[in-house]
């Protein structure tokens, strides 16, 4: 049973006539999730996780299958979200708006998929799987192919109006495309969401307190004032349709092409599967996959594909027979905030790192956590001696994602932070190009800075010194045989020889590797230099605009505005770093040079292809030929390459499963251009 974590209350200790415990746990069950659901979905503030939820939802559907006369008409197993609040217009859903039922391990996902095959008399049945966005479920209505009106699940038979907010959001269509086989009346069902990177973002920069991207979805469909998604980056993917014309989505196949045919985004990692084995397979690599996903997604969707086997297979009042929900395992865990250490990185950026009494997840134990900057800190409210939920973003990097303010320990302690430089004490300050971020203005003078810098320098993306890693680059720092750029071109054997466990054939080696890298191309010396906002992207376009260094160190703070990625900060940056005051970095940027062969890119562009000349352009997905083979082709067709979506961007080249940057350029309304044609393009066989 659960409720280990649920308080009694006085609807509880109201039961006490009520002599069978069972009975009493259901009439509870009813109460308490009424509760929860209404500050789920009205509130868009839940106080307790969506497997708690699941857990209790789940054990109040198999106490009520074992006493169904007591069961209530308004039991939540029988009703679809929660009571409506008063603020918006109340529309009926021509179609109730439904919950999905949850499996939770292989054994009840075979259970599912065998009973389907056993209620239809049919040996092998053809299933959709879909990722399960963690979003707000809206219903959009089009009538002659605009527009009419979109709600919300609500409680499932009366939806919330909001059509002003949908008319923001730029992944909704207004108006559907004239194609003749889209019927005069439509609904569209999917589901409103953030991407991550928006999500982050907005937070960031309206100071919102929202705890997750689908309580800051929910949250925002119900302002009043659409004025405010002008901030608020929603986005939508589609993923059901109903309409009059029942061969427009004959199987949940057809309906996801149709939907692209009309200017609808859906996801990319859809899959059809005919047995078990191959739903859990996709499954396990959903799991593997969802921290790379530009969304939050919380499971799997599965559908019975033919639209005739759904209708013979019907519904419940809460639920379809034909489809269920394979909810992913938490992956967060509770345990203790120990401490919270500072540290100056390559940029100066002071960052605190949370010291965690060490606690396993997902198979790794875990110490420390990044806590990002400084707003973190008070968003999370954190105090020392706190106990907080972790978990591991990515699968990789730990993060704390919650403070459990009723288990706080009455002796926690404030978090101090510093307020000068832990390496050269120079005072730390704030910049507008560090965000909120306390950072040391010291720049390559403090010794933090310098040494992440030649750590930077020396590695694989960069120079690409093989064997000169961090911990031998600390080792030669410490002994002062290391303090600049030139100095790693000065480095002798004997040098090595004198750390420990160095002898003369790993010495000889380290030489020979260093000599290597001083043959470099002009992009990745510019990226090993580590200017602050230039990375691998920026240091190519900067490469292909320029085309040498001495073009890049006379440009002009406007000249740099020209290229493409480059905006105004990091412009500046960039212009700070090749113009500093400091005469021993001046000297040993002009030295440096005379060590290196730094490789121009060609010059031998042809700028006639009307196609892609002058055009800036991202390729993404899998591809007949090498993606650099393209990248080269193109450039030498005067196009413009970059590897982020974004406004300044032509055009998107796709190659097969093109994940989440075609949703981006859709967004955007960018030119997609297909592997084949881009191949007529450029005159390739």
């Amino acid at each position: 049973m659960t409720g280990g974590y649920i308080k009694k209350n006085l609807f509880e200790e109201n039961l006490d006539n009520i002599s069978d415990l069972e009975i009493k746990r259901i009439y509870f069950l009813q109460e308490e999730i009424k509760k929860h659901s209404h500050k789920y979905y009205n509130l868009a503030n839940p106080d307790i996780s969506d497997e708690q939820y699941d857990e209790l939802f789940r054990e109040l559907k198999l106490l009520e299958a074992k006493y169904p006369d007591i069961t209530k008409d308004d039991s939540p197993t029988q009703k679809v979200g929660a009571p409506l609040t008063g603020r918006l217009k109340k529309i009926a859903h021509n179609l109730p708006m439904l919950s999905l039922d949850n499996v939770f391990n292989e054994q009840e996902l075979i259970k599912f998929i065998s009973s389907i095959c056993t209620k239809i008399s049919i040996e092998q049945v053809d299933f959709i799987c879909e990722p399960k966005i963690d979003g707000l479920a809206l219903s959009l209505v089009y009538e002659n192919r605009k527009l009419s009106y979109a709600l919300t699940r609500g409680d499932g038979v009366i939806g919330e109006d909001i059509t002003h907010n949908a008319l923001m959001i730029k992944s909704i269509p207004k108006e559907l495309p004239e194609e003749p086989d889209i019927p005069d009346y439509l609904e569209i069902r999917g589901e409103a969401f953030f991407y991550k990177d928006d999500f982050i973002k907005m937070n960031t920069q309206e100071g919102m307190k929202f705890s997750n991207a689908r309580n800051a979805a929910a949250g925002t469909l119900r302002i009043l004032d659409s004025n405010y998604l002008s901030n608020r980056p929603l986005s939508f993917i589609a993923y059901s349709v109903y309409g009059k014309n029942e061969g427009y989505y004959s199987t949940q196949e057809a309906t996801l092409k149709n939907l692209l045919k009309a200017n609808f985004v859906i996801q990319d990692n859809i899959k059809k599967i005919k047995s078990s084995d191959e739903c859990q397979n996709f499954y396990e690599y959903l799991l593997n996959k969802r921290n790379d996903l530009p969304y939050e997604i919380d499971g799997l969707v599965i559908k019975v594909n033919e639209k005739k086997y759904q209708t013979s297979l019907g519904e419940t009042t809460h639920s379809p027979r034909w489809a269920v929900a394979y909810k992913f395992p938490a992956n967060k865990v509770n345990t203790v905030l120990e401490n919270v250490s500072f540290q100056i990185g390559r940029t100066g950026v002071l960052t605190p790192v949370a010291q965690l009494k060490p606690v396993n997840i997902d198979g790794a134990t875990v110490s420390n956590a990044s806590l990002h900057n400084r707003d973190e800190i008070k968003r999370l409210g954190l105090r020392i001696g706190d106990n907080v939920e972790v978990c591991r973003s990515g699968d990789v990097i730990p993060k704390v994602l919650r403070v459990i303010y009723d288990k706080r320990p009455l002796d926690t302690k404030d978090i101090i932070e510093p307020t000068h430089c832990l390496s050269c004490n120079t005072k730390l300050v704030i910049s507008q190009e560090q965000g909120s971020n306390y950072y040391c203005p010291a720049g390559i003078i403090c010794p933090a800075q310098k040494l992440h810098s030649l750590i930077h320098f020396c590695s694989r993306n960069a120079m690409n010194i093989v064997g000169l890693g961090e911990q031998l680059i600390i080792k030669l720092y410490n002994i002062g045989k290391l303090n600049s750029f030139v100095d790693i071109f000065k480095l002798e054997q004997k040098d090595f020889l004198e750390l420990p466990n160095i002898k003369d054939k790993l010495s000889n080696k380290l030489v020979s590797a260093i000599d290597l890298s001083r043959n470099v191309t002009l992009d990745k010396f510019i990226f090993s230099l580590g200017i602050i906002g230039v990375g691998e992207v920026a240091s190519k376009n900067l490469a292909e605009y320029f085309k040498s260094f001495e073009r890049i160190k006379i440009a002009t703070y406007e000249e740099l505005l020209q290229v493409v990625d480059i905006g105004d900060i990091t412009a500046k940056s960039i212009y700070s770093f090749l113009n500093s005051q400091d005469k021993e970095h001046k000297i040993n940027l002009d030295e440096l040079v005379n060590y290196l062969k730094i490789e121009n890119p060609s010059s031998s562009v042809d700028t006639q292809n009307e196609y892609v000349n002058g055009k800036n352009i991202v390729i993404t997905g899998t591809l007949d030929r090498p993606r650099d083979f393209y990248s080269k082709a193109l450039i030498k067709n005067g196009a413009n390459m970059t590897s982020t979506i974004s406004s300044k961007v032509d055009m998107l080249i796709i190659g097969r499963e093109p994940g989440s940057k075609l949703m981006k350029a859709q967004k955007l309304g960018l030119q997609i251009v297909s592997e084949d044609i881009l191949k007529k393009w450029l005159k390739i066989d």
